[in-house]
């Protein structure tokens, strides 16, 4: 544990933080305050901050003080980074960092992620950005594969992807015009003519929003269900049965794990590929959702009935 302790403190000299943690038998008497330590807030907020700025996360630590929001914001930047510490961002918030342990775990993760961060953004080239998408790496696989669905011959070896689309472009053509428009619509992105590399990268940057919008989303509905399970266990009668929801939702949650990136669901090759229906959002609440349609019945006599009753 000292030998971890020595590293962290290389490391925040080496990531040139200014505060008490940068010696050795304050950080260690800080580790053992606990999370309620200002000295320990302050260098989690500080990494955090920093992780923040150079990382552009959306989630962010706003203050210092020891409360539910400092856990809380916490917690959604560490989900936001993809931290590999499960006890940091699961189980109630409370809880996550209130061992010595989970805030040396915090710490290591928070000066590791920061220093790696920084490394990166200096190997970074200096110059205009590569023409050639990094999202088009199974480009290749995905033409292989329309050919294959197309029926063609065995595909070339020798023949790169771009001369293999061209070669299926006429027959795809003609499939698309004898399939039956309800079942395929028109194209989301009607393409007269082929794209520019200018045009390309507006494509790639309207891409990385669209894929951001849906892991905000994503991260959105897992933090209200994590905050839905929590309230719970806030009556007396469930209060008893907090391990056991907690691992439940746990299991549940580790389940979700693969839907944390669209993956190519939501690749550029998908968005390419959208039809128009996909742009129709009906709202769950509409008119449409609402209406019942009842089948034709014949209204029943009750004018015979009374009168039955009456001469009874």
């Amino acid at each position: 544990m000292e030998d971890l302790e020595l590293f962290l403190v290389d490391s925040l000299k080496a990531l040139s933080f200014q505060g008490h943690c940068q010696n050795q038998d304050n950080l260690s008497r800080a580790l053992d305050a606990g999370i309620e330590c200002p000295d320990i807030r302050e260098v989690v907020h500080w990494l955090a901050h920093e992780l923040h700025i150079l990382r552009k996360t959306d989630e962010r630590v706003t203050n210092k003080e020891f409360n539910k929001e400092f856990s809380f914001e916490l917690s959604l930047l560490l989900t936001e980074l993809g931290c590999p510490y499960r006890d940091l961002v699961q189980g109630a918030i409370e809880e996550r960092f209130k061992s010595r342990m989970s805030l040396v775990q915090l710490l290591e993760y928070l000066t590791s992620e920061l220093m790696t961060t920084k490394m990166v953004l200096k190997a970074q080239p200096v110059g205009p950005p590569c023409k050639r998408s990094k999202m088009d790496t199974n480009v290749q696989q995905v033409v292989e594969n329309l050919a294959k669905d197309l029926q063609l011959a065995e595909v070339p070896k020798n023949i790169n992807t771009k001369m293999l689309f061209e070669k299926i472009s006429p027959r795809l053509e003609q499939a698309i015009k004898q399939t039956n428009p309800q079942v395929l619509s028109e194209p989301l992105l009607k393409l007269k003519k082929p794209l520019t590399d200018a045009q390309w990268q507006v494509l790639e940057t309207l891409h990385r929003e669209l894929e951001a919008e849906y892991n905000l989303r994503r991260q959105m509905m897992s933090t209200r269900l994590e905050a839905t399970v929590q309230s719970f266990q806030w009556s007396e009668s469930m209060r008893q049965r907090s391990n056991e929801i907690m691992d439940r939702f746990n299991r549940k949650m580790r389940e979700l794990e693969q839907f944390t990136v669209g993956g190519k669901q939501t690749d550029l090759v998908a968005l390419l590929a959208a039809r128009s229906d996909l742009a129709i959002i009906e709202k769950t609440s509409s008119a449409n959702v609402r209406k019942i349609r009842l089948p034709n019945t014949k209204a029943c006599d009750w004018s015979g009935t009374r009168s039955r009753r009456q001469g009874q």
